[in-house]
C-alpha cells in the first residue's frame, strides 16, 4: 500500500509533496481498510485529480487576476507554437507533392497539345488559400503543385479550351466542379482519387492567350484534428509553465523578480501581437469558404507573419523563466506590500499604454507639421538632426519611436488583457489604498488603446503611416 500511494502522491508537484507529502501518506495509510492491498480506484482518482488540480493552480496573491491574464497569454502563445510547429512538421505527410508522371497525364488529359514551357513546381504551405481563387474545400487540395502552360491552337479562344478541357476531364471520369467565370479569365475545379486539378485561361497581353493546368495532392483529413490536439496540449503546457513561474516568481526576492521582469515584459508584448495575428488568420481561413486541411496551417502563418518578434517573445518568456530556475536567495524575500503591488501594476500600465499613445501622436505630429510640406522623395529619415548614423542618439531615439507607432496599434489592445482585471479588480482595493488616481489615470490610458486601432484605420492615420514608412 505504502509504494502504492507513494506512486500516486507524484501527481503532486515536489513542493507540495515536500511540504505535505507525509502528511497525505499517513492520513491514507490509516484510512485504509485491514487487509487491504491496492488503494480503492476511487481513491487513486482523487489523488490523481488533486495533483493536476494542484499543478495547474495559480498562486493566490495580490493581483490574482494578473496572473489569470498572465497565465491565459502565456498558455495561447505556447499552444500557437505548438500549433504551427506540429502542422509543419506533419503537412509534408499530409499532403505530399503530386507525382510527376500521374500529374503529367492528368495534364494531358485536359489539354491534348504541346506544351509551351518545361513544367514548374510550387509550394507554399503558408499562403493560405481564400477569397475567389480558392479551391472547394471538399476538394482539399495540398500546397505543392506541378504547373504546365500551354498556348490554344490556332483559331480557338482560351474559353473554348477551357470548356474542352471541362469536356475531357468529364469524360475520363474526374469530378469536375463547374466552370467559373472571370474578369478576362475563365478556369475550373475537379478531383480524381487522390489528384486535384486546376484548369484556367487568360486573356494574353501580346495576342496570345495562354492556359494553365495545375495538379495538386491531396491532404488528408485528419490534419485538422492532429493541430487542434497540438494546440490544446501547447496551451495546457504553457499554463504549466505559467504557473510555475509564477510560483518561481514570489519565491524570489525583489532583484530576481525586477530581472524576470524585464525579460517578460516584452515576451508577453510581442505574443499577444502574435496572437491577434494568429486569431486573424483562423477567422479568415475558418469563415470564408469554410474550412479545408490546409487552414490547419493558419497558426504558422501568423507566425511567419510576426517573423522575428515571435522568436522575441518566444526568447523573453524563455530567458524569464531560466532566472527564475535558479535558487533563490535564502531567507525572505524583499517585503513588498499589498499596497506596492497595486501602486507599480497600476502605474506601469498606464505608462505602457501612455507610450504607445504618445508616439502615435508624435509621428502624426511631425506629419502635419513637416509630411505634407516635404517633397515625395523625402521621407521621416531626412528629419533626424546630424544624419542617419548608428552613433547618432537622434537616430535611436527615432528607432524606438518608429517601433512604438508600428506596433502600438497591435500591442496596445494586446495590453489590455493586463489592464482590464486590474481595472475590474482593483477599483475598490486602489480606493482603500489611496490609489484612487493611478486607477483613473490607468482608466484613461486603457481608453488609448481602443482609440488607436480607429485612429490609425482614418484617413489621416493611413496618410502618417504611409509617409512614416516611406
Amino acid at each position: 500500500m505504502t509504494r502504492w500511494y507513494q506512486l500516486l502522491l507524484h501527481a503532486y508537484p515536489r513542493w507540495y509533496r515536500r511540504e505535505r507529502g507525509a502528511e497525505m501518506l499517513t492520513t491514507l495509510l490509516d484510512a485504509a481498510e485491514p487487509g487491504q492491498r491496492r488503494p480503492h480506484p476511487r481513491d487513486a482518482l482523487d489523488l490523481l485529480l488533486g495533483g493536476v488540480r494542484c499543478r495547474f493552480a495559480l498562486p493566490r496573491r495580490p493581483m490574482f487576476e494578473a496572473h489569470l491574464a498572465y497565465a491565459a497569454l502565456v498558455a495561447a502563445f505556447v499552444g500557437l507554437a505548438t500549433a504551427a510547429a506540429i502542422g509543419v512538421l506533419a503537412w509534408p505527410t499530409a499532403a505530399p507533392a503530386p507525382d510527376a508522371v500521374a500529374a503529367r497525364a492528368a495534364a494531358d488529359t485536359a489539354m491534348p497539345f504541346p506544351l509551351s514551357g518545361s513544367p514548374t513546381r510550387y509550394d507554399a504551405p503558408l499562403e493560405l488559400g481564400y477569397g475567389d481563387e480558392a479551391a472547394p474545400r471538399e476538394l482539399r487540395p495540398g500546397s505543392a503543385r506541378i504547373e504546365y502552360s500551354y498556348v490554344p491552337p490556332a483559331g480557338e479562344t482560351f474559353t473554348d479550351s477551357v470548356a474542352e478541357a471541362h469536356r475531357r476531364l468529364a469524360a475520363a471520369g474526374w469530378q469536375v466542379h463547374p466552370i467559373r467565370p472571370g474578369d478576362h479569365t475563365a478556369g475550373f475545379w475537379g478531383s480524381r482519387d487522390d489528384q486535384v486539378i486546376l484548369v484556367r485561361g487568360y486573356s494574353g497581353v501580346s495576342g496570345t492567350d495562354p492556359l494553365q493546368v495545375a495538379v495538386y495532392g491531396q491532404a488528408a483529413r485528419w490534419m485538422t484534428a492532429l493541430v487542434g490536439v497540438a494546440a490544446c496540449a501547447g496551451f495546457a503546457t504553457g499554463w504549466l509553465l505559467a504557473a510555475w513561474t509564477l510560483r518561481r516568481f514570489w519565491r524570489h526576492g525583489l532583484r530576481g523578480r525586477l530581472v524576470a521582469a524585464l525579460f517578460v515584459a516584452p515576451g508577453l508584448l510581442v505574443a499577444g501581437v502574435a496572437l491577434l495575428a494568429g486569431a486573424y488568420e483562423g477567422l479568415v481561413v475558418g469563415l470564408e469558404n469554410g474550412w479545408a486541411p490546409n487552414d490547419s496551417l493558419f497558426a504558422a502563418a501568423a507566425l511567419d507573419e510576426a517573423g522575428p518578434l515571435a522568436g522575441i517573445g518566444a526568447a523573453g518568456l524563455l530567458l524569464a523563466s531560466l532566472v527564475l530556475a535558479m535558487p533563490a536567495r535564502p531567507g525572505p524575500p524583499s517585503p513588498v506590500t499589498s499596497e506596492r503591488v497595486w501602486r507599480y501594476g497600476l502605474w506601469t500600465m498606464t505608462g505602457a499604454h501612455l507610450a504607445f499613445a504618445l508616439a502615435w501622436g508624435t509621428v502624426v505630429g511631425l506629419f502635419l507639421a513637416h509630411g505634407r510640406r516635404l517633397v515625395d522623395a523625402d521621407g521621416p529619415m531626412d528629419l533626424i538632426p546630424f544624419g542617419y548614423h548608428p552613433m547618432n542618439p537622434f537616430m535611436w531615439l527615432y528607432a524606438i519611436l518608429a517601433m512604438l507607432y508600428l506596433f502600438g496599434f497591435l500591442a496596445s489592445p494586446a495590453l489590455l488583457s493586463v489592464s482590464v482585471p486590474l481595472l475590474v479588480t482593483g477599483r475598490r482595493v486602489a480606493h482603500a489604498a489611496g490609489l484612487r488616481t493611478a486607477w483613473l489615470a490607468l482608466l484613461l490610458a486603457a481608453l488609448t488603446a481602443l482609440a488607436l486601432p480607429i485612429a490609425t484605420s482614418t484617413s489621416l492615420g493611413h496618410d502618417a503611416t504611409a509617409w512614416w514608412s516611406d
